[in-house]
């Protein structure tokens, strides 16, 4: 018995109208939301539109469960790369006011929950350029919290379907 078919015939035992998530090849699925790693480096605004190519949006961290999902993953694809040199976007951002901290640009979808590094945000750069925009950072002792960085550098980036493409099963 396939795993859709026992899980039609569970959710009809039950009662239960549920969704089947159905990822695009090469996501990964996880609390009915599908995520793609890019392999590919862009600057924030270019890994924006990258995303919306896929239709589909950078990621927008919502809660410690996705975090902790969203970082396992990463170690897990660079495993064998310096961490150092490893960072992915994240759709967060303070591009219309400074400190105001919100998911996407332009918008007003403040972000609610933060893993920031200890001192961050701090919007210095090592060049004194502004950071605007939310990576999460494997260089130094970041572990992949989140800091703030100037946009125009290029860091892999995380696109997310939030509702995915779906089959109402049962």
């Amino acid at each position: 018995m396939t795993t859709t078919r026992l899980f039609t015939w569970i959710s009809f035992l039950l009662g239960v109208t549920a969704i089947a998530i159905e990822c695009p090849d090469s996501w990964i699925t996880f609390h009915d939301h599908c995520y793609l790693f890019s392999v590919d480096k862009l600057n924030w605004f270019h890994a924006t539109k990258s995303c919306k190519d896929k239709e589909a949006l950078l990621v927008a961290i919502e809660s410690a469960a996705e975090d902790t999902f969203l970082k396992q993953s990463i170690v897990h694809f660079h495993l064998h790369d310096n961490p150092q040199f490893v960072g992915y976007w994240t759709s967060a951002n303070d591009l219309e006011v400074e400190g105001r901290w919100v998911w996407g640009y332009p918008s007003d979808n403040q972000v609610t929950y933060a893993d920031w590094h200890a001192g961050e945000p701090n919007n210095v750069w090592f060049d004194k350029r502004a950071e605007d925009c939310v990576v999460l950072w494997g260089h130094s002792t970041y572990n992949y919290t989140w800091n703030d960085q100037p946009c125009d550098i290029a860091e892999h980036y995380i696109c997310e379907i939030g509702e995915p493409h779906a089959e109402v099963v049962g």
